[in-house]
């Protein structure tokens, strides 16, 4: 997620900050999801199912956050991992 930060949000987009704030919460809800059992590790792309997303929708949502900011959560959660030819 970094990596993709630094080479495609902060050069390409009018807000990388946005980005980098959702990567901090991306990271929480791994790091809880891992806690619980239901990630073993950091994701990878088969991790990245309905089930992850809905419960990523579902947290996000808890903290009030809104449904159009989710959704661009939802969207940066996906890209590293697969806009980047990533398999692990």
């Amino acid at each position: 997620m970094a990596d993709w930060l630094l080479q495609h949000a902060q050069p390409k987009l009018s807000d990388p900050v946005r980005y980098a704030n959702g990567g901090a919460h991306r990271l929480s809800f791994f790091a809880m999801e891992q806690a619980a059992g239901r990630l073993l590790g950091p994701p990878t792309v088969a991790d990245i199912t309905i089930v992850l997303v809905g419960g990523f929708h579902l947290w996000r949502r808890a903290h009030g956050v809104s449904p159009a900011t989710v959704s661009r959560d939802t969207a940066a959660l996906r890209q590293p991992l697969i806009g980047h030819g990533s398999t692990t």
